[in-house]
C-alpha cells in the first residue's frame, strides 16, 4: 500500500497578525458605531429635553403671567410656580451626561430670563449637526430651539439691539426712561428727606459741588449749613442773619454769600471762618455767582447795580452802565468772563463776555418777570425762567433765545444746570420739581417730590445729583 504524505502545517506569524488587526479593525468599527450611536442618542435627547422645557414654560408663564426666574431653574429640581403653587416639572431634565460631547461645555443646561421675565433662553450644546439644528452651543427662546446667538437686552428697551441682528422689545425698570433704545436713569427720580439738616427756613440759596458730595445751604434768619456726605449730615457755620443768597467754587472750598441790608462774606476754607467783606458795601444785595475757581463774583443789588470782583470778594467795581434796576438774578461761565442777569421789573436779560466789564441788553428774549437763571460751563447754554409764565433757552451766549413750550406754565423760582448744560433741574414754587436730561427738550416731572413750596434746586456739575429747598422745612436730595 503506498502511503502519502501528511501536511502537518499551522499558521504563518504574518496571517496570524492580519487576522489579529482585522479583529481590531473590526472591534473598533463596533466601538465607534456604538458610540457614535450614543453621542445621537444623547443630542436627540438634548433637542428633546428642550421641547419639554419650552412646553413648560410656557404652561408656567399662562398661569403665573411671567417665566421663572433664574433662582427657580435647577436641572433635576422639580419647577413649582410661586403663585399658583402647581408643578409644571417633576424634575427639570439635565444634561445627559458626559455632558461634554465634541467641543461642549462641560455643564448643564442653561437657563436665563430676559426682558424682566418677559422672555428666557435655555443654552444646550449639541456635538454634531442634529436635523437643522448647527453643532455647538444653541439657546431654546419662546419662538424656536436653534437659535444660536442669545439675544440680551439687559439695559436696552424697545428699538434696542439685542446683540442678535434683531430689537429689544422689553420696557425699562422703574426709575429709568427708554431713549433710543437703551433704559436711561431718570434725573430726580427718588427723593430723600435730609431731616439731618433741620427744620429751617431755607430761603436763601444753595450750591452743589461738581460731584454732589458737597451741598451748602443759607437760611433766612439762622446760620449757614453745610454738608460733605451728600446730605446726610449738617454742619452750622457763620452768624445768623438774614442771607439772601449763596454760592461757592466747584470744590466748595470757597464761599461767598449776601445779606439783606449788609455785606457780602466770604470764606476760603470750606466754610470753617467767614470773612466781612466791608469793601463790598452796605447794601440791599440779592443774587450773587461764583467761577468754579472762587476767585471771580458777580453780585446784584436789588433797586442798585451789578458788581463784581476778581480776588474773591476782598475788592469790588460798580457797574452803573445799565442804570440802577430791581435785579435778582445772575450766573455765570465756570471761567467767570460770561455772565448773564435778569431785571426783574419786568425787564430784560443782559449778558456780559468780559466778567461785567461792558454788558448787552438782550432785547430778544422779550421784556418779561423774570425769576432765575442758569448757564453751562462754557456760557455757551443759558436759560432763564419766567415768574409767571415757561422757562426760556439759548444756545448762541444769549444772543437768541427759544421759548421751551413743552415745559409747564407756572410760578418758576429756580432753575440749575449740570456742567455741559443739557441736565437741568428748575422748581415751580407751591409745585413740583422738574428736570431734563436733554437741555429742556422734554421734561419728567418729580412727582415722588411731591408739591411743596419749593425755593431752590442745583444740580451737580456733572449731572447725577439734586440738592432741593423748601419756604420752611428740610433740604431733600436725589438721587
Amino acid at each position: 500500500m503506498i502511503s502519502l504524505p501528511r501536511h502537518n502545517r499551522g499558521f504563518t506569524f504574518i496571517e496570524l497578525m492580519v487576522v489579529v488587526v482585522m479583529i481590531i479593525i473590526a472591534f473598533t468599527l463596533a466601538l465607534a458605531s456604538i458610540s457614535r450611536s450614543r453621542t445621537d442618542s444623547r443630542n436627540s435627547q438634548r433637542i428633546s429635553d428642550m421641547k419639554t422645557i419650552q412646553t413648560a414654560l410656557e404652561a408656567y408663564r399662562s398661569n403665573e403671567g411671567l417665566y421663572p426666574t433664574n433662582s427657580l431653574f435647577v436641572p433635576g429640581q422639580p419647577l413649582v410656580g410661586p403663585t399658583s403653587g402647581s408643578t409644571y416639572l417633576r424634575a427639570i431634565p439635565s444634561n445627559p451626561k458626559p455632558w461634554n460631547d465634541g467641543d461642549c461645555p462641560n455643564s448643564n443646561y442653561t437657563y436665563q430670563q430676559l426682558e424682566n421675565q418677559a422672555s428666557y433662553a435655555v443654552g444646550y450644546c449639541l456635538s454634531e449637526i442634529k436635523g437643522r439644528i448647527a453643532s455647538g452651543q444653541n439657546y431654546a427662546v419662546p419662538s424656536d430651539i436653534t437659535t444660536l446667538c442669545l439675544a440680551n437686552c439687559a439695559g436696552r428697551c424697545v428699538g434696542g439691539p439685542n446683540g442678535c441682528g434683531g430689537t429689544c422689545s422689553n420696557s425699562c425698570n422703574a426709575g429709568y426712561s427708554c431713549e433710543g433704545g437703551a433704559c436711561e436713569a431718570i434725573l430726580g427720580y427718588g427723593w430723600t428727606e435730609q431731616t439731618g439738616s433741620g427744620y429751617r427756613a431755607f430761603r436763601a440759596g444753595l450750591v452743589i459741588s461738581e460731584d454732589g458730595s458737597k451741598m451748602a445751604a443759607a437760611t433766612r434768619g439762622s446760620q449757614i449749613y453745610i454738608s460733605n456726605d451728600s446730605g446726610v449730615t449738617w454742619t452750622a457755620r457763620g452768624s445768623s442773619y438774614n442771607w439772601r443768597s449763596l454760592a461757592g467754587s466747584a470744590d466748595m472750598t470757597k464761599y461767598a454769600v449776601t445779606r439783606d441790608f449788609g455785606n457780602i462774606y466770604t470764606s476760603t476754607n470750606s466754610g470753617v471762618n467767614w470773612t466781612q467783606q466791608t469793601n463790598s458795601g452796605n447794601r440791599y444785595w440779592w443774587e450773587i455767582a461764583s467761577s468754579a475757581d472762587g476767585n471771580k463774583l458777580a453780585a446784584v443789588v436789588y433797586n442798585g447795580y451789578i458788581y463784581t470782583s476778581t480776588d474773591a470778594g476782598v475788592n469790588w467795581s460798580e457797574s452803573t452802565s445799565l442804570g440802577a434796576k430791581k435785579w435778582q438774578g445772575m450766573a455765570s461761565s465756570s471761567d467767570g468772563n460770561i455772565l448773564l442777569a435778569l431785571d426783574n421789573s419786568p425787564g430784560y436779560l443782559y449778558t456780559s463776555t468780559d466778567s461785567g466789564a461792558s454788558w448787552t441788553e438782550q432785547v430778544g428774549a422779550g421784556l418779561k418777570t423774570w425769576s432765575s437763571v442758569a448757564m453751562s460751563a462754557d456760557g455757551s447754554k443759558m436759560y432763564a425762567t419766567v415768574n409767571i409764565g415757561r422757562i426760556l433757552k439759548s444756545t448762541d451766549y444769549g444772543a437768541t433765545w427759544t421759548e421751551l413750550t413743552n415745559s409747564e406754565v407756572g410760578v418758576w423760582w429756580d432753575i440749575s444746570a449740570s456742567a455741559d448744560g443739557d441736565r437741568l433741574v428748575a422748581v415751580i414754587h407751591n409745585g413740583y420739581v422738574y428736570t431734563s436730561k436733554n437741555g429742556g427738550a422734554s421734561w419728567y416731572r418729580c412727582d415722588e417730590a411731591g408739591i411743596k413750596d419749593w425755593n431752590h434746586a442745583m444740580v451737580s456739575g456733572d449731572g447725577t445729583k439734586i440738592v432741593a429747598s423748601v419756604d420752611q422745612g428740610y433740604i431733600y436730595t436725589s438721587p
